[in-house]
Formats: structure tokens, sequence, C-alpha cells
């Protein structure tokens, strides 16, 4: 069978999309918090999780491409009902993180114009976003987004470790010899790079977008591998501007762990050059959680993908009123990727099952090491968020 033509444009994003939805402001506190604590034992952790990341995506890209189903659907497949409770799960997680992108979008442009109020620039973000979503050439829009937005974020946090180079021997000693390991960081970290939603907006885009057939499964790897080489490039370059920082003996603003390692190193230059990035992956993760959120929830009910806008406006006016009403935006930054981890091993032991199963994926035939690898790391992963559970909820 002749394989289907693919567009690079449309590959990438993809690939983009899951970038942009990893990249929010969770991730630039996570990753300030983390530093800080860890100082340069925090490669460890980044180097840990995004073996973690690329095991999970390879096996639920490739899933979702042989299949030519929506993970929902591949879960009721192997379950009755498991995929009505995943969807609801990733839109509960997704709605949680949704409130922290609205957030930090609020922040960033509070940050680039002190005139206008954090909630006040949090209700201008929900305008962006909904635009981007309901425009007359959404799709155009959103694709053009979705590249603006991560070529920002990849130009400015580059800029930023090399204005000022870090201390790569005692990088490269905490990267293989750690002197402190915190298993919380490493499932945080996970559930904010791959966790809940961001698990499979990048697949689902790219099977929306751009239909992949099922012989070529290159293309699977291909997307799921390069997703998370860039997300991680990111997170330890970010990770690089802040241990230059703490390990000038600063210590990071407690109320706003991420500008400090902006502040610090360019003055109020890098005050604007952190309302920048704050705002764009902040408004890019609200993307990113909402379109696939939605894409989820909406198969729920057979009418629902009719009003997948309106789903959509409502999904993102609900996480502005909720932050503008609750706050404390910082609190759930952090729990949001805990939160979202713990949703992982489910949605992971599904697309396993699946891969295995002659009458979901007919004759295709499931690497053994890739399978071992993802009931190992759904395992691990399930076993730490229990921990979380006991350790930091209860």
């Amino acid at each position: 069978m002749k394989e289907t033509r693919f567009s690079i444009t449309k590959i990438f994003s993809a690939v983009f999309l899951l970038v942009i939805s990893a990249i929010g402001p969770g991730f630039l506190t996570q990753t300030a918090i983390y530093t800080q604590n860890l100082h340069e034992s925090f490669s460890f952790v980044i180097l840990l999780s995004s073996i973690i990341d690329i095991i999970v995506q390879l096996n639920i890209w490739r899933v979702i491409m042989i299949t030519q189903k929506r993970a929902q659907h591949v879960a009721g497949s192997v379950f009755p009902g498991l995929g009505h409770l995943l969807s609801l799960l990733i839109f509960a997680g997704g709605l949680i993180f949704n409130i922290g992108n609205i957030a930090g979008a609020g922040i960033g442009i509070n940050i680039l114009f002190p005139q206008i109020s954090v909630s006040a620039g949090a209700c201008i973000s929900a305008l962006v976003a909904i635009f981007i979503f309901t425009a007359k050439k959404k799709t155009n829009i959103f694709d053009i987004a979705v590249f603006v937005f991560a070529l920002i974020l990849i130009g400015m946090i580059s800029y930023i470790v090399f204005h000022q180079p870090p201390p790569l021997p005692l990088v490269l000693k905490g990267t293989f010899s750690p002197n402190s390991f915190d298993i919380v960081s490493v499932i945080t970290i996970v559930g904010g790079t791959v966790g809940g939603y961001v698990s499979f907006s990048g697949a689902h885009r790219l099977l929306e977008t751009q239909p992949v057939a099922k012989e070529n499964k290159k293309i699977a790897d291909l997307s799921a591998v390069l997703s998370i080489s860039v997300a991680s490039f990111l997170r330890f370059f970010l990770f690089l501007a802040a241990l230059v920082v703490v390990e000038k003996g600063f210590t990071l603003n407690v109320k706003d762990p991420a500008s400090s390692i902006f502040y610090d190193t360019l003055g109020q230059t890098g005050g604007m050059f952190f309302g920048i990035i704050l705002f764009v992956a902040s408004i890019s993760s609200v993307i990113g959680s909402s379109y696939t959120s939605i894409s989820f929830i909406e198969t729920i009910q057979n009418k629902l993908p009719n009003y997948r806008n309106t789903l959509i406006v409502l999904f993102i006016i609900v996480a502005t009123a909720l932050f503008v009403l609750v706050g404390k935006p910082v609190k759930i930054l952090v729990y949001a990727g805990a939160i979202n981890g713990m949703i992982l091993p489910i949605g992971l032991f599904a697309m396993l099952i699946a891969a295995n199963k002659s009458s979901i994926v007919g004759k295709y035939k499931h690497p053994i090491w890739l399978s071992i690898a993802g009931v190992v790391t759904a395992t691990m992963l399930l076993t730490a968020s229990l921990y979380v559970i006991y350790k930091v909820f209860i």
C-alpha cells in the first residue's frame, strides 16, 4: 500500500503544539523552584524525566497513529467506560492547568504594562485565545500562532543562557552524579511535560490535520522524539539560567520564582524579557490546553463536536473566572503538574494494552522493548503518584 504523503508544516504544527502545551507558566515556575532546591542535581531530574517522557510519547503517538483514533476511543476499546473516565480526568486536569495558564498570561501583561491589573490582563489574554479559535480562518491562525509562540520561546530562553554562560562542569557532575534526589520533582516535571492533556495534544492535532498511513510508524516516532527533545532542551536551558542565579547566592522570589532568573541576569531588560516569555508561554498553553481538553470531552456525546468552538470559548471563560475569583496562581502551577502526573499512568496503561491487542491494532506488532519500557514507566509513575498523594496532599 502506498504511504500517505506528509506535510512537514502539519507535522511541525503538531510537534510545536505539544511543546507550547508543555511550556506554560507551570513549566517556568517548577523549573525555577526545583533548581533552587536541588541546584545542579536538578539536571539529573531533567535527564530522567526526559527519558520517561520519550517512552511515554513513543507509545502514545504510535498507538494513536496506528489505530487512527483519538486516545479516548482507544481507551474505550480496551475497557468499556475507560474512554469516558480518561476524558473526564483529562478535562478536569486541563481546566486546573488553564487556570494557571490564564493567571500567567495576566501576570505577563501586568509586567509589560503595569497600569493593567493582573485580573484585567487575564481577561485580555482570554479574549486573545478566543479570537485565535473563533477567527474565520481559524486553522491558519491556529497553526501560525503555534509556530510563532514556539519560536519566541526558543529564541528568548536561548538568549538568556548565552548571555551569561553557566558552570558546565558543575552541571555535568549533577547530571551523572547528583548530590540529592527528589521523586516528587520527577513526577511533577513529567506531569508538567507529558501529563494529562499534554500527552495527547500533538498526536491528536496530527491525527486531525494530517492522517498518517498505518504502515509509516517512523513519522510517529520522529514526531514524539522531536517534541520531547525541544521541550527538554528548553527546560534544560531555563535550568542553566536559573542555576547561574542560585549559584551566585541569590534567593529566588517566593511569590514569583521564575522572574528572579531574568531580573537577576538582565536587570530591568530581563524583567521585560520575563513578561514577554511568561505571556507567550501562558497564552500558548491556554491554546494547547483548551484544544486538547475539548478534543476529549466533545466525544462523550455525538452532537458536541458541532459545538467545538463554543465549548472551547466556555472552557477559557470558566478558567478565567475561576482565576479572578480564587487567585493564588503559584500554588496552582506547582500542584497542577503533580495532579496531571497522576492521570498519566491511566492513559499510558490503556495505550499499552491497546498496542498489544490485535482486535484494536490489527496486524501491527508493537516492539517488545517499547512495551516493557512502557509498563515499567507506567508502574513507576503509578507508584510514585501514590507516594505524591501521601506526601503532598495528605
